[in-house]
């Protein structure tokens, strides 16, 4: 409801709170690029995308939560696994022939 109806508000308010939303962007972003620079989220990540989804994919909460019977715990963790399973970073694949020597062995 807030992003649908900032809209509405005196301009003074709505600098005052897009001044607030964008910080709030900054944490999530210093996050993020903290998980990437310490090798636990893909060094490939765009940081900048992968924050305006998570904050995107946590503000629709509100427009179907009522309408789901499903507890609020449930679509936390389900989201927090969403995003760390997407966002963190992976093994490399072990080459095949590396493999197969290991298998020959």
């Amino acid at each position: 409801m807030f992003l649908n109806e900032r809209q509405h508000l005196p301009s003074e308010s709505r600098r005052r709170i897009g001044k607030w939303s964008r910080g709030l962007e900054r944490v999530f972003e210093d996050v993020v690029k903290e998980g990437v620079r310490r090798g636990e989220f893909r060094a490939d990540l765009d940081t900048r995308l992968a924050v305006l989804a998570i904050l995107g994919m946590s503000n629709a909460v509100a427009n179907w939560y009522r309408n789901e019977e499903v507890a609020i715990e449930r679509i936390s963790g389900e989201f927090a696994r969403f995003v760390i399973d997407g966002a963190k970073k992976r093994p490399k694949p072990r080459s095949r022939i590396r493999e197969a020597r290991r298998s020959a062995r």
